[in-house]
């Protein structure tokens, strides 16, 4: 699926269900150092509920190991799928609001991001696994966007 209009693109894989795009436009981009918030929407309505939640003024961080798809699988059965990474189940978690926030792991003294924060427990359980989408999996249809733009 595509989107266009007033020099911006972007470019979202065919599985509605993984928070992924590619936007690219046809003016630089210009980094500011203070700006608002902002995301993407799909066609779903937000629930209400989002709207009452209280959000930190400072960015939050939080180390939570990765749990293996077959235990992820223990919690929320066959929705987990490879194209999927969990991560939590530690006593902190992912919660509504840190959707399409990413997951990153530190391999060699460098950080990578691995996951893209996509779903998990309504009531944002701190002992059930966060699930992430997979970035590996989805590099070839990056690749694929790039080279054909």
């Amino acid at each position: 699926m595509s989107w266009s209009g007033s020099g911006l693109s972007a470019q979202v894989p065919p599985l509605r269900r993984f928070f992924l795009g590619v936007l690219s436009s046809s003016a630089p981009a210009t980094a500011h150092r203070l700006g608002r918030a902002g995301g993407m929407r799909g066609p779903d309505p937000m629930p209400s509920v989002l709207a009452a939640l209280e959000t930190p003024d400072k960015l939050q961080q939080a180390t939570l190991p990765i749990v293996s798809n077959a235990d992820c699988r223990k919690y929320w059965g066959s929705k987990v799928t490879d194209m999927m990474i969990c991560a939590g189940a530690s006593g902190i978690s992912s919660c509504m609001g840190d959707s399409g926030g990413p997951l990153v792991c530190q391999k060699d003294g460098a950080w990578t991001l691995v996951g893209i924060v996509s779903w998990g427990s309504s009531r944002c359980g701190p002992f059930s696994p966060g699930v992430y989408t997979r970035i590996t999996k989805f590099i070839p249809w990056v690749l694929g966007v790039l080279e054909a733009n």
